[in-house]
């Protein structure tokens, strides 16, 4: 008896000691990644557009306070100004330069813009300097009103029409069909506009199984499917501590969007987990072409329906489950 309890003991142990080993190599990995990527990491293209990015969605929420006469943007705006010429003195064309201009040019038109001469001057000798993107986007404010009435029981059919599907017809999904999709997806909200998410397709036969491979396996289906699309976040976009979950955020709801976009467009569709640990994701890398500093969210096993019927698992959204998503506080 005490044999066995000493057994029992160092089994738990030893547990412990493997499963605190593992999750401290996690811990490391991810800290690394995401720091050595963030935006306080070493800089880059894609880091400056973001800070625009940034400013820009500032200047226009400032905009918005009509009733406020509080001066505001100052340090926001010349920001942006001095990001812009970054870009253009390494001669990267970019549209967020474009959009930049528009941007800057209403927030001068704004009676709460900065009254300091000296900033106003370098953001008119930037908009002069590029007068050809001026009115390329409507920047600045919009008017939102209440949308129209929807007929609930039709947006209701939508949604729950959806089933993941794991046996597809031959053939292929277009070019054409996945920019639709991508286009439905580009509604997502994401934290201060940065638009952070990617999607890498993946069709030839070959490479989905290497990707397969690597994320543990068919499982009995996933060879099954036409293509693979592997939804990622850019980690360049964010800030290591308050900000270093907002990637899989940001990732996770472009994802759903773009699996109802698949299904908008029937496309039949399942996920597949992604396999997070750090020799998977290194190698996961490498055999995709991801860069490191994208963040795989989940991989969306994809393909048309076949003609006939599809058995797929019933996944009962139980009542009592559900109930337990509210909760209501005074």
């Amino acid at each position: 008896m005490i044999k066995e309890i000493i057994r029992v003991i160092k089994r738990n142990t030893i547990d412990k000691i493997l499963f605190w080993n593992k999750s401290r190599k996690c811990f490391t990995y991810d800290f690394k990644t995401i720091y050595g990527n963030s935006l306080e990491g070493k800089e880059s293209v894609r880091k400056i557009e973001t800070r625009i990015m940034l400013g820009l969605h500032q200047l226009e929420k400032g905009m918005t306070y009509k009733d406020s006469a509080r001066i505001f943007g100052e340090s926001k705006a010349l920001s942006v100004v001095n990001e812009v010429k970054k870009l253009q003195k390494i001669g990267h064309q970019s549209e967020i330069v474009n959009l930049a201009i528009n941007v800057l040019n209403e927030y001068l038109k704004n009676q709460n813009s900065t009254k300091d001469e000296k900033i106003r001057k370098s953001i008119s000798q930037l908009i002069n300097e590029n007068g050809a993107a001026v009115g390329k986007y409507h920047a600045g404010i919009k008017v939102v009103s209440e949308p129209p009435t929807f007929d609930v029981e039709k947006v209701k059919e939508f949604f729950f029409s959806r089933h993941s599907v794991r046996e597809f017809s031959k053939e292929a999904i277009t070019d054409e069909e996945i920019i639709r999709v991508v286009d439905f997806a580009n509604c997502t909200p994401t934290a201060c506009n940065r638009q952070t998410s990617r999607v890498h397709v993946y069709r030839d036969p070959n490479v989905m199984k290497a990707l397969i491979d690597n994320q543990l396996g068919d499982q009995n289906w996933c060879h099954n499917a036409i293509a693979i699309f592997v939804i990622t976040s850019d980690l360049n976009c964010f800030n290591s501590n308050y900000e270093h979950l907002q990637a899989f955020v940001d990732g996770g709801l472009y994802a759903m969007n773009f699996d109802w976009g698949l299904h908008l467009f029937h496309i039949a569709s399942c996920y597949k987990m992604y396999v997070r640990l750090p020799k998977i994701d290194q190698e996961f890398h490498k055999l995709s072409g991801i860069p490191d500093n994208e963040v795989p969210i989940v991989l969306i096993l994809a393909g048309h329906y076949k003609d006939t019927p599809i058995i797929s698992p019933k996944s009962v959204r139980f009542p009592a489950f559900a109930n337990n998503n509210l909760c209501l506080h005074s």
